[in-house]
């Protein structure tokens, strides 16, 4: 399950496998689960033989897809939130825009991009589609 997970989010955010394994050691320490991590030589190895990318080359080729597009806050964290820890000051909050392109019948991430809060969610529509595939 954590291989199918990494293989999901290397595709969605397009990391290298280092970068996922750290993405996923990250996602399970917020979420205080258990879960073991492999290491990116392990999922580097075992990935391709995944029913998962068999499955996404499927339905990239099945035709067209649907797409549904939404946008979400993330909060970044930075030396502003140890100031205010340790000092008590306000800190300037920074915030950035998460937008996804979603199939809505089977919940794949087609799309993804990554943008500060200032830009619109009208103006990531083309980028989106730019990224998915014909």
């Amino acid at each position: 399950m954590a291989i199918e997970t990494g293989h999901l989010l290397r595709l969605a955010f397009g990391r290298p496998w280092r970068q996922t394994e750290g993405l996923l050691h990250s996602l399970t320490t917020l979420l205080g689960v258990g879960v073991g991590v492999p290491d990116h030589t392990t999922f580097s190895r075992r990935s391709p033989g995944l029913a998962l990318a068999t499955a996404l080359a499927r339905a990239q080729a099945s035709g067209p897809v649907h797409v549904v597009i939404d946008a979400t806050g993330l909060k970044v964290y930075g030396a502003g939130e140890w100031r205010v820890e340790k000092h008590g000051a306000r800190g300037k909050r920074t915030w950035r825009k998460l937008h996804l392109a979603v199939d809505p019948s089977t919940g794949e991430i087609l799309a993804s991009e990554l943008t500060s809060n200032e830009e619109g969610d009208a103006s990531q529509v083309d980028p989106l589609l730019d990224q998915k595939p014909p």
